[in-house]
């Protein structure tokens, strides 16, 4: 969900509205999603998608509202050795390291996982993982 909340794409209303609507305290995210967002700038900066400045401004802009907006999970030992075992357990799913990495830490914490990305839902559902898009995939 972070991509769109900050960067203009078809889903950003929806996502803004969410995230606006969520309660205080209700959101998380781990410390990796701030290293992703960072390489997703860093690429639109290569693809001559952003500017410089933009990008900066951009990813300024999220670390600024972490602090506030969501609360911070530093991925530990056993959330590193789940995903490794999430992305052995069935290969056909197509779970990416990074992603598998968020399905970890939301499992250990017994959290709800909010993704766009439908691979992630689908293996979400397969480990009994409570995801949702949130009704935005479908609109």
């Amino acid at each position: 969900f972070i991509a769109p909340y900050y960067l203009a794409e078809a889903s950003s209303q929806s996502i803004e509205a969410f995230i606006q609507g969520s309660e205080s305290g209700a959101l998380a995210l781990s410390d990796w999603t701030g290293v992703e967002f960072a390489s997703l700038l860093a690429r639109k900066e290569r693809m001559r998608e952003l500017s410089a400045d933009i990008a900066a401004l951009v990813g300024q802009r999220m670390d600024d509202d972490v602090s506030y907006r969501f609360d911070v999970l530093t991925p530990q030992g056993a959330d590193y050795a789940l995903a490794k075992q999430f992305i052995r357990h069935d290969p056909t799913l197509g779970l990416r390291g990074p992603d598998a990495l968020h399905l970890a830490v939301a499992a250990g914490r017994a959290l709800v996982l909010h993704t766009l990305d439908r691979t992630l839902l689908r293996a979400a559902q397969a480990f009994g993982i409570e995801a949702t898009d949130a009704g935005i995939l479908d609109a």
